[in-house]
């Protein structure tokens, strides 16, 4: 078991004063300092356990409304108690991430190109533009690409415009990743 004894010097660092058990390995004094980002790594904690809580707790009203609660809280007690100011204002942020990944997931935009995913195949026709240059795919990978009967391949992604299906052309917005099966140059 290691032993530090630390005491406060000018500028929130500390000086080792005695290490047992590891004085042969530190020559002179050895300075520690206290952790930077302690405070947003507790942010980034709360972030994530928004997104989990809300996985087991649906429902977007009611974390708009802790939100909201957590909020005039966090107000009322801003001058007197401090440490309460904090804890709220911690909730606040939990209750944002857990709603923020409600939407996220559960509530597509009303022209998603998702909202046209079905499990049934369906040929359309889609309009968009090339998002970045064209990859080349190798054809396979792994000890038997050699042998691969598979010409390489391109891939890009394409920002959509439009989908025609049927006759019907509609407006949408997302993302694709085509996959042609020929290596243009």
């Amino acid at each position: 078991m290691l032993r530090v004894v630390l005491q406060p010097r000018p500028a929130d660092n500390y000086h080792v004063l005695s290490m047992d058990h590891a004085r042969d390995q530190v020559d002179g004094p050895v300075v520690v300092q206290p952790i930077a980002g302690r405070p947003f790594c507790i942010l980034a904690v709360g972030w994530i356990m928004g997104i989990l809580l809300e996985e087991m707790v649906g429902g977007r009203m009611f974390w708009l409304v802790t939100v909201v609660i957590a909020m005039i809280v966090a107000g009322l007690f801003w001058s007197r108690w401090r440490w309460v100011t904090c804890i709220s204002l911690l909730i606040a942020m939990v209750c944002t991430s857990a709603l923020w990944s409600c939407l996220r997931q559960h509530h597509l935009p009303a022209d998603s190109v998702q909202r046209y995913l079905t499990t049934q195949r369906q040929l359309v026709e889609v309009v968009g533009i090339v998002d970045g240059p064209p990859h080349l795919a190798p054809p396979s990978r792994g000890a038997f690409a050699a042998f691969s009967y598979k010409p390489p391949s391109t891939r890009f992604e394409l920002r959509l415009e439009s989908i025609v299906i049927g006759v019907r052309r509609q407006s949408v917005s997302g993302r694709v990743l085509v996959h042609l099966d020929q290596a243009d140059h």
